[in-house]
């Protein structure tokens, strides 16, 4: 991808987290990023083109990470390290651009929090299913249901973190409703900084 685009991006996301979305203007961007309209409008046909840039980027994955996925012996583990994956994104975004993403769907529905975008829904399936198996889940629902309880309590609170302007930790929580949801077997559980520390993440 172009540098300059990647520049206006990283600025204008940095603004957006220090002052909010609605805070920062055009000319903002443009004067931290030391470029002209001109430059701007060739790469971003508008400031909220710049979110919907955002939305579309794909969650960071790594050989590294696969392989660490394969070892693990729990499914609770497997799944909980790739949904922490996208929870770090979005803790480490903000709540001000995640404010704005919801803004934009309720005034019109671009689809970013409808289930079937749910872009790794389908590699849980089989995890869950194991976990199901062997016991790790006690929660016996069919798992595209289970999923989509999950999915939709989730963005629920993903609601709260951003009208609370990102007051309390959004993994921590994150992970508790999963594990309750999931109802993950007590010897299978484990705390966030257990995990962090284990992962060096």
């Amino acid at each position: 991808m172009d540098n300059s685009k990647n520049n206006i991006k990283n600025i204008a996301y940095k603004l957006f987290q220090e002052h909010g979305y609605k805070n920062v203007s055009l000319k903002d961007i443009c004067e931290a990023a030391q470029i002209s309209k001109t430059t701007f409008y060739y790469h971003f046909d508008s400031k909220e083109a710049l979110l919907e840039d955002f939305i579309e980027q794909p969650v960071p994955t790594s050989i590294d990470m696969v392989n660490i996925v394969l070892t693990m012996d729990s499914r609770w583990e497997q799944l909980w390290y790739l949904s922490y994956v996208t929870v770090a994104q979005i803790m480490e975004a903000g709540p001000s651009i995640y404010k704005q993403i919801f803004q934009s769907n309720i005034e019109k529905n671009k689809g970013t929090f409808d289930f079937l975008n749910f872009r790794t829904a389908n590699v849980f399936v089989p995890i869950i299913k194991k976990g199901q198996e062997t016991g790790e889940f006690r929660n016996t629902t069919p798992v595209e249901t289970l999923i989509q309880i999950a999915w939709t309590a989730y963005i629920g609170m993903l609601a709260q973190w951003c009208i609370s302007n990102g007051s309390f930790n959004l993994a921590e929580h994150e992970m508790k409703l999963f594990q309750d949801i999931y109802q993950v077997n007590e010897k299978y559980r484990f705390t966030l900084e257990s995990f962090l520390e284990k992962y060096s993440l």
